[in-house]
């Protein structure tokens, strides 16, 4: 087996169809399916299923799969190691964050990195997680700061920087504003300004409405980036949104202002993520520090 068989079951596995496989690899159709065939030999079973507009991955192919993505991108690691060897422990670093991170302490770390750095260059993605996440696993981000996955991720190692509070905000004037207290089923008639349902945050919500025994929360805007211009959208017209609470100070200024609900309690952790056992060089290495010293900084002036 080598890494050209590896790539090979990737590719068939990602378009489906041997032809189409072939195509992008620059094969000849019955190269690429000896070669499939010579692995499934290896293999003693079939890694995929034969019909007439393609293949499916069978479920040992998608074990094997698992297994060469992480090879092929162990292998993408080496080569990134000795790259930045040869060149005296200097070169490129590649990190995606989240929209959910403090931008500010965010590029202070940066920016100390560049001072300190002068020959080092950077790639920065702002995303959501779930792309980025996907980058980091096949080898085209070296770090990822966000939100700590919930679900088990053994595959990731993660440096803890600080909890991340999201509370529910109104405009200053909103009819709930003038309420002494709060409770989540006060909130179930309200109108919302939210995150896109397939965003982590969206689901926490529905799950707090859902522990309270109410249904889904009534979305009337629904946005993927939800800025202060957008914010201002809750002004006059009774809408409700998910904040972080250490954004508050600048959206009192337009306005809005948190409501206290009790149960209310809706946390995630903001961490740096790497690939576990994954090479990590001195400007990566460097880098979590910094964050790690600028998250510190954020917490003492709060």
């Amino acid at each position: 087996m080598t890494l050209s068989d590896l790539e090979y079951l990737i590719v068939v596995a990602e378009r489906g169809n041997i032809g189409r496989a072939a195509e992008a690899l620059g094969l000849s159709q019955p190269a690429l399916t000896r070669a499939i065939r010579r692995l499934e030999k290896l293999a003693g079973q079939d890694l995929f299923v034969r019909h007439p507009r393609g293949v499916n991955v069978t479920p040992a192919g998608e074990r094997l799969l698992a297994r060469a993505r992480r090879i092929l991108t162990e292998y993408g690691d080496a080569l990134h190691e000795l790259q930045d060897l040869k060149a005296g422990h200097l070169g490129l670093l590649r990190v995606g964050y989240s929209a959910t991170v403090d931008e500010r302490m965010f590029g202070d770390a940066c920016r100390a990195l560049m001072i300190e750095r002068p020959v080092a260059r950077l790639t920065i993605a702002n995303a959501f997680m779930q792309p980025l996440l996907a980058k980091l696993d096949d080898g085209l981000l070296d770090l990822v700061i966000g939100p700590r996955p919930t679900k088990g991720r053994s595959d990731l190692e993660v440096l803890p920087l600080y909890a991340d509070e999201i509370v529910c905000v109104a405009d200053s004037s909103h009819p709930l504003r003038q309420r002494a207290r709060l409770a989540i089923a006060d909130l179930a008639k309200a109108r919302w300004l939210l995150p896109g349902a397939d965003l982590p945050v969206r689901a926490d919500l529905d799950r707090i409405f859902a522990k309270a025994g109410l249904g889904s929360p009534k979305v009337r805007v629904e946005s993927n980036h939800i800025t202060v211009a957008q914010f201002k959208l809750l002004r006059g017209t009774g809408l409700l949104a998910l904040a972080q609470l250490g954004s508050l100070k600048s959206l009192k200024r337009h306005g809005i202002e948190m409501l206290k609900v009790s149960g209310f309690n809706l946390k995630r952790e903001i961490a740096v993520l790497r690939r576990a056992g994954g090479f990590v060089s001195p400007l990566s290495l460097r880098l979590q520090q910094l964050m790690l010293l600028a998250a510190q900084t954020r917490s003492d002036t709060r």
